[in-house]
This record gives C-alpha cells, sequence and structure tokens, in this order.
C-alpha cells in the first residue's frame, strides 16, 4: 500500500512540473510538399507576438528552394519596418529527404553576424496560391532560474497584404492546436 502512495505521489509530482513547463507542439508539415510552388513573395498578416516579431510593420518575405540530393533548402530573406526604419532579416531552413515542409530553421537580422538557435519548424498548411502556416519552436533554459520552456514563433502569411476576415479567422482557429491561444494571434501592419 505505501509502495502504491509513493507511485502515485511520484505521478503526481511529474504531471505537476510538466504543467508548468511549456513543450513545443508536435507539428506536422504539410505532406506531400512543392517547395517549387511555394517559392515567390509572401506577406505577414498575422503574427503570435513573442518578443521578436512585436512592432514590425510591412514584413514581406521572398522565398527561394533548392532541392540537393540530401534535402530540400528554403532560403528566406525578409524586409520589414521597425521603428520607421526599413530592416532586413533572412531564414535559412533545412529539411532532409522530401519532408520540406518539416524543417531545422536558424534566423538572422542583417545587423548582427550570428543566426540564432536553431528551430524545428513546420509550414502545417499552404494552399500556394493565397496563404501559408507557419509554427517554429525550440527549448529553452533560463539559467537564472534553472527553468526549461519554450520559444515559439507563429505567422499566417498571403501571397497578398491581406486575407479575407472568414479565412483568417479558419487560418488562427487551425494554430490553436499548436498550443497557441485565438486571441494572442494578431493582426499584422501591413499599412505601408
Amino acid at each position: 500500500m505505501n509502495s502504491y502512495i509513493v507511485v502515485l505521489a511520484a505521478l503526481l509530482a511529474v504531471a505537476a512540473a510538466d504543467y508548468h513547463f511549456k513543450r513545443c507542439p508536435r507539428t506536422i508539415g504539410k505532406y506531400p510538399f512543392d517547395e517549387a510552388k511555394f517559392a515567390g513573395e509572401w506577406n505577414a498578416v498575422a503574427y503570435l507576438p513573442n518578443g521578436q516579431f512585436d512592432e514590425n510593420r510591412c514584413t514581406k518575405l521572398s522565398v527561394s528552394s533548392f532541392k540537393g540530393e540530401s534535402g530540400t533548402t528554403l532560403n528566406y530573406k525578409l524586409t520589414y519596418i521597425l521603428d520607421g526604419k526599413n530592416k532586413a532579416g533572412e531564414v535559412i531552413t533545412f529539411s532532409k529527404g522530401d519532408k520540406g515542409a518539416v524543417a531545422y530553421a536558424t534566423y538572422k537580422k542583417d545587423e548582427t553576424s550570428n543566426f540564432t538557435a536553431v528551430y524545428k519548424q513546420a509550414i502545417v498548411a499552404t494552399d500556394y496560391d493565397t496563404y501559408a502556416v507557419f509554427v517554429a519552436c525550440r527549448p529553452t533554459f533560463n539559467e537564472e532560474s534553472k527553468e526549461f520552456g519554450r520559444d515559439l514563433h507563429a505567422t499566417i502569411l498571403s501571397r497578398t497584404t491581406t486575407l479575407p476576415e472568414e479565412k483568417l479567422k479558419t487560418l488562427k482557429s487551425l494554430l490553436t492546436s499548436y498550443d497557441i491561444e485565438y486571441d494572442s494571434i494578431k493582426r499584422a501592419d501591413s499599412s505601408c
């Protein structure tokens, strides 16, 4: 009986710790994925604020793809406006084999010399002509508090600077399946 109580207490402790530890959501990318159809110009129309993408305006992405023997590389050239100044950056993703929608990704702003830590990124939905939905995440560790967490990104893209309201609501609802609250997804400022 005592061993039963000890096991139950241990399971409750693990469950309580897991409740406070925000893990990266499991993502499944679009499959099959056609990187050539995905390449081209995109605009950010909605996003999950996370400190790196809070006040950016007029975010545009120019995507090119390269399919090699070992996998697929997508290169995203970003331009955006921050504090009234034109800025730029780059995202590089790599996926092994034919899983181009699920990749490892890293990001660099032009004014910095280093790329970020590696994220797992997934293009969870796209019709190639109108919209695309990204989810990217990486585990984090806070040395000061000794706590694990996550750095979660989500972006809804469009080939134009807007999406119809019903389509945007549907895509925001899709993001809720990735542990993202519906109301936390903000419309991007496209007033350029």
